[in-house]
């Protein structure tokens, strides 16, 4: 079902003129799998449809998401993930600090029931579990010719803009962009009135093949010795580790997702919140619609499922991999070493499997930096319907993140 379009002709350069054309869908499934398969990489669990699809329909926290589809002579050149909250807690996704700094005036603005100026109504462009960038076609192996990427940006930075207006959010996010997209996008937020605030970094582990216990042998120092030690106290406290795929009892979803709870009350910020249903939608695997797109998803939880002492959502997918989200019960996970263990035991699935990187996402820097993970920039691009708060409030925002 298509819901918008908005074509833009874009000329990057002189010499080359290049058409790009919008358009918005509502669902996941209404895009074909082989134009899918196209525009997005193989080797990224969470661009499958199977977690996309889990994405739109679980509650996880929007009340609109949608697709800008990108065209460019004729065929899908790149996928765009939107979405759409209108009333968003803005002190989410503010630091802990700040939280509990302002959590007293919230409490008595909601109670008083006028203007919440702690809720925002707002529209975040970019995967919501992952980075912003674009999902796009590689370059044709013929030709070696690729759509340019500032001509896809400025038309999918268009395409998101039209949408907000559409649906009536009024702040506009585009989160999390890698360095490359910010560059291509960058000339065209500038002249559109777009401010650009440092994002959290992203963590990415590089695998270079081998053992689980290679891997460990290559470790410095000081970080192989930690992680034998927890690997140890983790053996010392008796939980056993298994692995749920394909399905997830019942049964130990309410127990889950209050592991995953107790996290995100100690998270730094968020914007999402994974329901029962995401974790078990996540899980299940559907052949008929997705084919070889599938990942491989499972939960490592360590001890009974019905009453974990925490787990990790892990995906795979070609030679990629991903820790997605984790959940802990921290009155026994923290003395048993259970957040390295659940993550260890995807590290070794992941070298099992031939994975080149594993993807661990924002936050925990330090455990993750221990582990051999490399910190990638991130940044957002910030812009509101108004001209005047465009003018007056994103440059003191700037101004407030960057200090």
């Amino acid at each position: 079902m298509t819901l918008l379009s908005a074509g833009t002709t874009v000329s990057p350069r002189p010499a080359l003129r290049e058409e790009v054309t919008a358009r918005v869908v509502t669902d996941v499934d209404d895009i074909p799998a082989a134009d899918w398969a196209a525009v997005t990489d193989p080797d990224r669990p969470l661009w499958s449809r199977q977690v996309l699809r889990a994405v739109q329909r679980s509650g996880i926290g929007p009340d609109h998401t949608a697709f800008v589809c990108l065209e460019h002579r004729g065929e899908l050149a790149a996928v765009l993930p939107v979405a759409r909250f209108r009333r968003l807690d803005l002190l989410g996704l503010l630091s802990r600090s700040t939280r509990q700094s302002l959590s007293r005036p919230a409490r008595w603005t909601r109670r008083l029931g006028r203007l919440d100026p702690f809720t925002i109504d707002a529209v975040f462009a970019g995967h919501l579990l992952t980075d912003g960038g674009l999902a796009r076609r590689p370059a044709h192996p013929g030709t070696g010719r690729a759509p340019d990427l500032s001509a896809l940006g400025e038309a999918a930075l268009a395409a998101v803009l039209t949408w907000a207006r559409t649906v009536g959010g009024r702040w506009v996010v585009w989160k999390d962009l890698p360095d490359e997209d910010l560059a291509a996008v960058r000339p065209a937020a500038t002249a559109r009135g777009c401010t650009v605030l440092p994002a959290q970094p992203d963590t990415v582990l590089p695998l270079t093949g081998g053992t689980f216990d290679e891997w460990l042998a290559g470790l410095p120092g000081r970080p192989r010795r930690n992680t034998r030690s927890k690997l140890r106290r983790f053996a010392a406290a008796g939980f056993q580790l298994r692995e749920l795929s394909g399905t997830v009892p019942p049964e130990a979803l309410p127990a889950l997702a209050a592991g995953y709870r107790q996290v995100l009350d100690r998270a730094e910020n968020r914007l999402e919140t994974l329901t029962e249903r995401f974790l078990a939608d996540v899980v299940r695997s559907e052949p008929q619609l997705d084919g070889p797109d599938a990942p491989d998803v499972r939960l490592i939880v360590a001890g009974d499922p019905t009453d974990p002492a925490g787990f990790l959502l892990w995906l795979r997918r070609g030679r990629g991999a991903a820790a997605l989200r984790v959940g802990l019960d921290y009155a026994r996970a923290t003395d048993a070493g259970v957040y390295h263990r659940v993550h260890l035991h995807g590290i070794d699935l992941a070298l099992q499997a031939g994975c080149r990187e594993m993807e661990f996402f924002q936050t925990a820097y330090e455990a993750k930096r221990e582990l051999g993970c490399a910190l990638v920039a991130r940044s957002n691009l910030v812009w509101h319907t108004d001209p005047v708060l465009r003018r007056l409030v994103l440059p003191r925002l700037r101004r407030l993140v960057a200090g």
